[in-house]
């Protein structure tokens, strides 16, 4: 991943993961949640990079779409690995609370 990529997962970590209880979790569940909040992230992201102009001689076309989806994606995946929004401990503790846990 480019450093661009890495700067944004760390200050999104970083300012998210104060004051996080951890919550006790089945491995499956919480993957399924984590994968859930890379999703959303890198549709965020994807969503960001539509706002921003190719450059007209080197860059456009199909293929850079591509790339760009791919980098959207990529980007979410390391945002939600290094902690991301704070989704998955979320969700992860309000079924457990649906479910008669704690």
């Amino acid at each position: 991943m480019n450093s661009l990529a890495s700067s944004v997962a760390s200050m999104a970590s970083a300012s998210m993961l104060a004051n996080r209880p951890d919550v006790p979790a089945d491995p499956k569940t919480k993957a399924a949640l984590q994968e859930f909040e890379s999703v959303l992230i890198g549709e965020m992201v994807n969503t960001m990079f539509s706002t921003v102009e190719t450059d007209s001689m080197f860059g456009g076309g199909q293929a850079e779409e591509i790339y760009r989806s791919m980098m959207g994606q990529e980007m979410g995946r390391e945002i939600a690995r290094r902690g991301g929004l704070g989704l998955t401990p979320a969700l992860m503790s309000e079924m457990i609370r649906l479910q008669g846990g704690q």
